[in-house]
């Protein structure tokens, strides 16, 4: 039984010669999709800077200095806003000599000391430019999450002045980590003592000045949703996760194509999160809450070099679970 029609949503002659009616649930489902891929609005840059001012606000270290061990914030006035926004509010308006999407932008940026936003009007792509000094992977999804929401919500102007209250605390305060005493101390000199003994390592050879690497590039490897099934089921009948075998695979093809076929070791550090040990109020602040940990691998087949790998991810999080 058809459902009865509404007013609104029969066709009625509006104005002579013009019929109209409102569009109907399914039509209005596909105008919305459509509509994720309209631009964001008349003023892009404008709601983008917008959005940036309220980041800083939510998160001001990204906007601090270091000099001599020490992390500087200026709280922020007029003038220092204005400055800021300069140096770290790149609009890439296709007057550079650039191909303007993010893909190729990405490799002709230099190091910076301070979070920068890059925005690419032409693509509608974003591009968030911070090291590691201030932030991890987790932070960076926050932040996206952040700048979204403020794209999307259109926030009003930001006021500037307390936003030192926001200012993140050091992995040691938010984790309570209490300071290091000797019999650790002593542990970390054995760890560091064997990694720099099992020097050198498996990696892109360095032959002369000439042969240094450029810039960094993208290369972007995409399973199908078939063959990703496959490995990740492969994986969990071995014991592996595909953390695991990614990593191997990447190991191996270091010892094969980095000009160090003789090397018997692989050195690197494994990156641990931290958040769970920090105070509830801080899981979720743009903050670098992880370590690095020392790794020695003896690259041999596919799956023992993947093996060494889950015993060492996993002999360290059983030790730092244990402390």
């Amino acid at each position: 039984m058809a459902a009865p029609q509404t007013d609104s949503l029969t066709w009625q002659e509006t104005q002579r010669g013009v019929y109209s009616r409102s569009v109907d649930a399914t039509e209005n489902l596909y105008l919305s999709a459509a509509d994720v891929t309209k631009p964001l609005g008349p003023d892009l840059v404008g709601a983008t800077r917008q959005a940036w001012k309220w980041i800083r606000y939510h998160n001001p270290m990204l906007a601090s200095t270091t000099k001599d061990g020490r992390r500087f914030y200026q709280v922020a006035n007029e003038t220092e806003l204005e400055s800021w926004l300069q140096a770290t509010f790149i609009v890439h308006d296709g007057t550079e000599n650039v191909l303007q999407d993010a893909k190729r932008l990405q490799p002709t940026l230099r190091s910076i000391q301070r979070a920068t936003l890059h925005l690419i009007p032409k693509t509608q792509e974003i591009l968030l430019q911070i090291t590691h000094d201030l932030i991890d992977g987790i932070s960076v999804q926050h932040l996206l999450d952040q700048l979204l929401s403020h794209l999307a919500a259109r926030p009003a102007e930001v006021v500037f002045g307390d936003e030192a209250q926001n200012l993140a605390p050091s992995l040691q305060s938010a984790a309570n980590i209490t300071p290091t005493d000797p019999t650790h101390l002593s542990k970390i000199q054995v760890l560091y003592g064997h990694w720099i003994g099992s020097m050198p390592t498996t990696g892109i050879a360095i032959s002369a000045a000439a042969s240094l690497p450029g810039n960094t590039l993208w290369q972007r490897m995409q399973l199908s949703e078939h063959d990703t099934a496959r490995v990740v089921a492969a994986a969990k009948q071995r014991g592996l996760t595909p953390t695991h075998v990614v990593q191997a695979a990447s190991v191996l093809a270091a010892k094969k194509h980095g000009g160090h076929p003789d090397e018997k070791n692989h050195l690197s550090f494994g990156i641990f999160g931290l958040r769970y040990l920090c105070d509830e109020q801080y899981r979720d602040v743009a903050a670098p809450y992880f370590t690095c940990l020392p790794m020695v691998l003896t690259p041999a087949s596919f799956i023992d070099t993947a093996y060494q790998l889950k015993d060492y991810y996993s002999g360290w999080k059983a030790d730092m679970k244990s402390q």
